[in-house]
């Protein structure tokens, strides 16, 4: 899928994590999942493992689990908002899968504290974030494979039923409620869709943190910085500048101006 913007709701995802009420953690007999290569010193081969070699550590359940809560989060998202478009669906997934939000949730959990691991580097690998995301990941594919794919989809459901809506409602703004700059085009709607139009990979969208112009707070000016890059058309970068009264103004002047740049049809 094309390169997507995941910012905007990071803010309303992490504020629904802290808040989020716990389900029961699933007590798992394996200790699989928690394991770090680190614990019995890393072992790697060219294609596969040897006959008779046990797997020590939680890699290979964290690609089953990535697997089994991409397609989880997808089913929801379809069920409950089956009128989004699938750029916006994409979008959404990716939110809710990042390892950023992984993390927060296996924090949540309490997971990395019981990862395995070397000694000597217990503390930064139970502190880092990809870790953590990982662990959780091989969680779920341990609880499907001892208790089986309804217990996994029961506790999936459980922490994500709040954050998807959290998600949907941060984003829904890039879409349909961004005032324009002519009172009538939504130009960072239509920047979004080119975006993560499907069949063009490479392509991607980026706003800046807004930054205040002015001292006068009955007339601010805002200024925002739109990114874009198209690898099929050479573009590796290029960034377009709006002002605005607020920040959306400015934000859709900034993605009026990329659009008119890109050719696309307002």
């Amino acid at each position: 899928m094309p390169s997507v913007d995941t910012e905007p709701a990071r803010p309303s995802l992490r504020k629904a994590i802290a808040q989020l009420p716990l389900p029961p953690v699933p007590a798992i007999t394996s200790s699989t999942w928690r394991t770090h290569s680190s614990f019995h010193s890393a072992q790697s081969w060219a294609f596969e493992a040897p006959e008779g070699e046990g797997i020590l550590d939680y890699e290979r359940l964290e690609h089953v689990g990535d697997a089994l809560l991409g397609a989880e989060i997808a089913l929801m998202i379809d069920e409950q908002y089956p009128r989004v478009v699938t750029g916006v669906r994409s979008l959404v997934k990716a939110c809710l899968v990042e390892n950023i939000t992984l993390a927060q949730i296996s924090q949540r959990l309490g997971l990395p504290e019981q990862i395995l691991c070397s000694y000597g580097q217990r503390a930064s690998i139970r502190a880092n974030p990809g870790v953590q995301a990982c662990v959780f990941e091989a969680f779920l594919a341990s609880l499907h494979a001892e208790q089986g794919a309804a217990a996994m989809r029961t506790f999936i459901r459980a922490i994500y039923s709040p954050l998807l809506p959290a998600t949907v409602e941060a984003l829904r703004p890039l879409f349909v409620s961004v005032p324009s700059t002519n009172g009538a085009v939504n130009y960072v709607g239509q920047l979004m869709e080119w975006s993560m139009k499907k069949g063009c990979p490479g392509r991607s969208v980026q706003f800046n943190q807004s930054q205040r112009n002015g001292n006068l707070p009955h007339n601010p000016a805002w200024v925002v910085e739109c990114t874009v890059a198209d690898a099929a058309s050479g573009i590796g970068g290029q960034t377009f500048v709006g002002t605005g009264t607020t920040i959306a103004k400015a934000k859709n002047e900034a993605a009026e101006k990329a659009c008119s740049a890109l050719a696309i049809a307002a």
